[in-house]
């Protein structure tokens, strides 16, 4: 099975770093982007699989970043995860993010462990699903649960 390649837009330094993280451990492919037009960019020269964007990012917010995906080549089509820590409650913007094709909207701090369990649904992946299944295995023993 090829790896398939997950494109994620975070700018914080330390959540970016722990999203690629879980997301190589789980096999795929990660092209991290900080800004909205380093992600726009990134999605034109590496088509991903699946997108994770934060709502709150420089140079453009994470809806723009996702209508403009929309109208690119592959992006129409292509399932985005939202998140943000700052608005926790989609509602506000519910409406937008339903008209966009926006599968989930995350707020954060959430679990990594149901990220890569949503992650491995969409994309449809028995081998994500057991590294998550690997991954709380080992901090079950870790914890001594």
């Amino acid at each position: 099975m090829r790896k398939r390649c997950i494109l994620v837009v975070e700018d914080d330094e330390h959540f970016g770093r722990q999203l690629v993280d879980l997301l190589q451990f789980l096999g795929h492919e990660v092209t991290w982007a900080k800004t909205g037009p380093e992600g726009l960019d990134g999605f034109v020269r590496k088509r991903a699989d699946l997108v994770l964007v934060d709502l709150m990012i420089p140079g453009m917010n994470g809806v723009v970043l996702v209508r403009k995906l929309r109208s690119i080549r592959g992006g129409a089509t292509v399932p985005v995860l939202m998140m943000s820590a700052v608005y926790r409650n989609p509602r506000m913007f519910e409406r937008e993010l339903r008209a966009l094709n926006v599968l989930e909207f995350l707020a954060k701090p959430f679990s990594l462990i149901d990220l890569g369990r949503t992650i491995g649904v969409i994309l449809d992946e028995d081998t994500a699903l057991e590294g998550i299944e690997r991954l709380t295995g080992g901090l079950h023993k870790i914890l001594g649960r």
